[in-house]
């Protein structure tokens, strides 16, 4: 009798463990769908605002560059304490889209007079620098060209800056007038005001991207 009900209470205790994980690998599948989810919208948000901003870009271009914008901006990292645009929480995909809109207006092939390339206008040197000190794959100036490798190289020297300087608005000064230049003359204030504008101007669309996408949810209902 006590064999045959210890018999009983593990096959309840094995369905019950059974159902448990059921809903628990249920429950992780669902709320990687939304994470995914979430990720498609707001990648699909910044190719939509480069659309807006470059009407010309061809939606290839611009959802390559939304989705390293996207899977770079977590790589920033800000000294503790600080601000931007008025802004104590700074969002890290503003902050990119700004740089990226200042530098180059999302064309992947700019080039300045001083030989700074691509999206965030590295010049080969830093790369070098960069690749070297990063473990980057970077050959040579052409690599500049790519995508996701730019945007990356862009994001890690702004880190560095930020160390070196203490504060996002310095860091960008010396990342447009470089590190000495910073150090010697300041750097150029219209730069990081520049910054500002499109770091606001992304999230005020943003904002209203999310509204329009609310209301036509509704209407669908």
């Amino acid at each position: 009798m006590i064999r045959e009900n210890g018999k009983k209470i593990l096959k309840f205790s094995m369905i019950l463990a059974l159902v448990f994980l059921s809903l628990f690998e249920s429950y992780g599948k669902t709320s990687r769908d939304a994470d995914l989810s979430i990720q498609k919208r707001e990648i699909q948000r910044i190719a939509d605002y480069i659309g807006n901003k470059r009407p010309g870009l061809r939606r290839s271009e611009r959802e390559e560059l939304a989705s390293a914008i996207y899977q770079n901006s977590f790589s920033l990292q800000f000294p503790k304490n600080s601000e931007f645009a008025r802004d104590k929480d700074i969002d890290k995909i503003a902050f990119l889209v700004g740089v990226i809109q200042t530098e180059s207006q999302f064309k992947r092939t700019a080039k300045s007079h001083k030989g700074a390339m691509g999206y965030m206008q590295i010049m080969p040197e830093t790369a070098k620098w960069l690749a070297k000190s990063k473990s980057l794959p970077y050959k040579d100036k052409k690599d500049l060209y790519s995508v996701d490798l730019n945007v990356r190289m862009g994001v890690l020297f702004l880190n560095d800056l930020m160390k070196e300087t203490g504060s996002p608005k310095d860091a960008l000064l010396a990342y447009n007038a470089g590190l000495g230049g910073f150090r010697k003359w300041g750097g150029l204030s219209a730069y990081p005001k520049s910054i500002a504008t499109h770091y606001h101007t992304w999230k005020n669309f943003k904002e209203s991207h999310t509204v329009y996408e609310e209301l036509a949810f509704l209407k669908a209902q």
